[in-house]
């Protein structure tokens, strides 16, 4: 929330954005080999958005939000994508 009104800062949390981005989509074509070159970044963006969103959940509410609830849910996004993309 604070790189809203901050240049700066939001200069700083969308290049970190962007290279956590890119991790994930590289580890998503090496699992993903059949891959279109374009479907890894959508997927990516996907998962990353979900994590972001219970990070900041998580943050304000940690009590509906646990470690272990966040955990499940990222587990089973990551195997529907996986399941998704080998049918």
């Amino acid at each position: 929330a604070a790189a809203l009104p901050d240049s700066e800062i939001r200069k700083l949390h969308v290049s970190g954005n962007h290279a956590w981005l890119q991790r994930i989509i590289r580890l998503i074509a090496d699992c993903i080999p059949a891959a279109s070159p374009s479907e890894p970044q959508g997927l990516a963006i996907r998962l990353v958005a979900l994590t972001e969103g219970l990070a900041t959940l998580a943050s304000l509410d940690p009590d509906t939000y646990s470690t272990d609830i966040q955990r499940s849910i990222l587990a089973a996004e990551i195997e529907a994508l996986l399941d998704t993309q080998q049918t």
